[in-house]
């Protein structure tokens, strides 16, 4: 160490410079001092930025678990259990649980809630089909070439399989829903929409659940196979929505209950028809859409 008045070099821990006999413990204790006052200045430093950064994981802990326990998010929970449980027991189920969603908030949350998961599963089995499927060409002259997954992905149609599929889901459901619901006021029957509502959403599920889950899985498969599945999840969805329906309109006899949902059925055949008309027009004037946009 160096004497701070003439510079001249000591031994460590000299307590006089033997140059010029100046005390060298102040020094000591000055620079003691100073490098205290640092370890606790940087342990403050440190501690506050750990109080900080524990602050805000208990601020994101409670925003979480706020959003959690938001009647919302209880609903959306609520409403895809309750969706998994009509596949096993769909009357048992609705029974139950039918006049929660005869509020409108519940029912509008129900019927996005299978629209959007019917959306999600079209999404991931349309990248799945994409990954394991082969799409090949042999041209006249020359060697077979097959697409690889890059381009299969980009021959997708994004659009039509996420919000073009989200909005037909439910147009659907609102324009059977609707078309009750106009019959029974005609009829003059007393009818609750969102019932109705909630009751085509869930005869829905099992159709989705066919059509764009197990269908192109089982038609990868065996194409008889997957034809047979569709049709089981389309009866299956008609039968859950005919038994649930028929309770919610009482005849003097069975024969205007007949009447009255043949008309209505009529009226929703009539109109698929004309849809899937001018689909399949569409679909024929214009280049065709890739083998695995289901």
């Amino acid at each position: 160490m160096k004497c701070p008045k003439c510079g001249k070099n000591v031994k460590e821990g000299a307590k006089f410079c033997v140059g010029c006999g100046t005390s060298l413990t102040s020094s000591v204790d000055n620079k003691t001092e100073t490098e205290a006052t640092k370890n606790t200045e940087t342990s403050q430093k440190v501690e506050a930025v750990k109080e900080k950064v524990s602050t805000k994981m208990n601020e994101v802990k409670e925003s979480a678990k706020k959003a959690a326990d938001s009647d919302f998010m209880k609903m959306i929970l609520a409403s895809l259990m309750f969706l998994v449980n009509i596949i096993l027991k769909p009357i048992k189920t609705l029974k139950s649980k039918i006049e929660e969603y005869a509020d409108p908030k519940n029912g509008f949350i129900l019927a996005g809630v299978v629209a959007l998961a019917t959306m999600i599963v079209r999404v991931i089995v349309s990248f799945i089909m994409a990954l394991i499927q082969k799409q090949c060409s042999t041209p006249l002259f020359g060697k077979e070439s097959c697409a690889s997954f890059g381009e299969k992905l980009q021959s997708i149609d994004w659009m039509g399989i996420t919000l073009k599929h989200l909005l037909i889901i439910l147009i659907s459901m609102f324009v059977v829903s609707g078309i009750y619901y106009v019959a029974s006021l005609i009829a003059k029957k007393t009818a609750n929409f969102m019932r109705l509502l909630t009751i085509t959403a869930v005869s829905f599920v099992p159709a989705c659940a066919a059509m764009y889950l197990l269908t192109p899985i089982c038609g990868w498969i065996n194409f008889h196979f997957g034809v047979i599945v569709t049709i089981a999840g389309f009866v299956y969805s008609l039968v859950i929505f005919f038994s649930a329906i028929k309770d919610e309109f009482k005849f003097e006899s069975d024969d205007k209950a007949v009447y009255f949902h043949l008309i209505c059925v009529s009226v929703i055949l009539i109109i698929l028809y004309f849809v899937g008309y001018n689909v399949a027009a569409n679909s024929v004037t214009s280049n065709p859409s890739s083998s695995f946009n289901w």
